[in-house]
């Protein structure tokens, strides 16, 4: 079997941010009633090698869809009563995200993520981080 070739071409992607003081809920069902939600079947034409008819998709679907959401402001909010919760139970924990962020801007989201996992190199990375603040905190074993 010859070797795949290879292309790469820059996709413009915008990503919009709304502050609104309305609830996260309202101002998403307001956007939704506007904007289509992206064809979920593109995905599993992607999925399946089908480039070509998931861009033929696209370009007869709208202009603009809604990819993704994300209420981020439920998120920290879990968060923060996650950490609340370990911090009364006496659980140490850890961020990772300036580790992470940094090794993004340093060596690019490709070098650290596979889709939405973690390449080899960004658990690494993780792990590495993990383990100095086990040694940090001394709550690993004596050898």
């Amino acid at each position: 079997m010859p070797d795949p070739v290879v292309t790469r071409q820059p996709v413009k992607n915008e990503h919009v941010k709304i502050e609104s003081t309305k609830a996260f809920v309202e101002v998403r069902a307001a956007l939704e009633s506007l904007v289509p939600q992206l064809d979920a079947r593109i995905f599993v034409l992607l999925q399946y090698g089908e480039s070509d008819r998931a861009r033929k998709e696209l370009e007869r679907g709208p202009e603009l869809s809604i990819f993704n959401s994300r209420d981020h402001g439920g998120l920290l909010q879990i968060t923060g009563l996650v950490l609340a919760c370990a911090e009364q139970a006496g659980l140490a924990t850890l961020d990772l995200f300036e580790t992470i962020d940094g090794a993004v801007r340093s060596r690019g989201l490709r070098a650290i993520y596979r889709d939405a996992h973690p390449s080899p190199v960004g658990t690494e990375i993780a792990a590495r981080r993990i383990a100095d603040e086990l040694k940090n905190r001394h709550l690993l074993p004596s050898p």
